[in-house]
């Protein structure tokens, strides 16, 4: 709807008809939509597999100067800031997120993506704190910026009461989204503060397609959510899909609950328009049944709620009952009778 107005003087002049910008009769909300995340991985050596000289066996990381600026430590495809300490390291165990090795980083890396504009990405990777003197005082901040977008995300140091190696690594998984706006964009990654760094593994970059159809609204797929547990500390990470053809979406809220809805466990919070949230600042107990909801609110004020699948906190490792080394001497007699009887 547009408004025309002119204007009349006292000679009875009469100006030209001047249109206004118009606006739009929005009655309807928010559409559901699915996130569909495609598999192509736009990082670059995502899991520091490539190195420019010998990656730094991991036995030796409390005895290895990673400031000292050496070429061999840092990995390709990746850029290292001025007075950043780097140091890709490798071990014959199985420590390492994916792959066989992983990266110290004190400072900052970078590397450029070829994105394509004005479209919806998704980045995770998993970080964790290196076992070294002072590491164990404090939780840890890390950081991730794209397209001038700054997230910190928190790396949990204290030790799990069952872990009896002091080198075992507790990688933490977090999960972020950015919208391009250029089709080249610089993905940073860093530690904040402290003199100890962290590690990170497994960078992926993922574009995210949203699909608004009768799936979206029946497949439970608008809202993803998972929760992190290490110790006694727990997070809880979720995203979702929203989109408005009329009206722009100004806000999303999420809150937690034991039950659909509900707010026992955080109230309603504003992310502004983010499609995504995290809360480092919970304590979940074991066995709990999760509920997350989250409300699309657009330029019209029109609201629409969605829920995630409720999922259930699980703190206990797995038990191993028995290792059987080749078949028993029971199952080897039996096997004997049953072939040659």
């Amino acid at each position: 709807m547009k408004n025309l107005v002119y204007a009349v003087d006292l000679n009875g002049q009469k100006s030209e008809t001047t249109s206004s910008n118009g606006f739009i009769i929005d009655k309807t909300s928010p559409e559901l939509a699915s996130m569909e995340h495609l598999d192509q991985n736009l990082a670059h050596n995502p899991s520091f597999e490539d190195v420019y000289g010998e990656a730094i066996d991991w036995k030796n990381i409390t005895n290895t100067n990673f400031c000292d600026g050496t070429e061999s430590l840092k990995p390709k495809f990746w850029n290292i800031t001025i007075d950043s300490c780097i140091g890709v390291l490798k071990s014959d165990r199985n420590i390492a997120y994916d792959g066989r090795s992983f990266i110290y980083v004190k400072g900052e890396i970078s590397q450029i993506l070829n994105l394509e504009t004005n479209h919806l990405y998704r980045v995770t990777l998993v970080s964790a704190h290196p076992p070294v003197l002072g590491a164990v005082l404090a939780n840890k901040e890390g950081y991730i910026q794209l397209n001038h977008q700054t997230h910190v995300f928190i790396v949990y140091t204290k030790r799990d009461k069952d872990s009896t190696v002091s080198t075992d690594i507790i990688w933490h998984r977090h999960t972020f989204y950015f919208r391009s706006v250029t089709n080249k964009a610089i993905l940073r990654l860093g530690s904040m503060t402290g003199n100890t760094g962290i590690l990170i593994d497994n960078v992926e970059v993922r574009q995210v397609i949203l699909h608004t159809d009768d799936y979206a609204e029946s497949s439970g797929k608008q809202v993803h959510a998972h929760f992190i547990a290490l110790h006694r500390w727990s997070s809880i990470h979720a995203s979702w899909g929203f989109v408005d053809a009329e009206s722009p979406i100004i806000d999303y809220m999420w809150a937690i609950g034991y039950s659909e809805g509900s707010t026992e466990i955080q109230a309603y919070t504003s992310v502004g328009v983010n499609n995504f949230a995290y809360n480092y600042n919970v304590t979940l107990a074991h066995t709990s049944l999760i509920h997350i909801t989250v409300i699309a609110t657009n330029a019209a004020g029109l609201t629409r709620k969605a829920h995630a699948e409720d999922f259930i906190v699980d703190l206990t490792p797995p038990i191993i009952m028995f290792v059987n080394d080749g078949l028993d001497i029971v199952l080897n007699d039996d096997f004997n009778s049953t072939c040659f009887s």
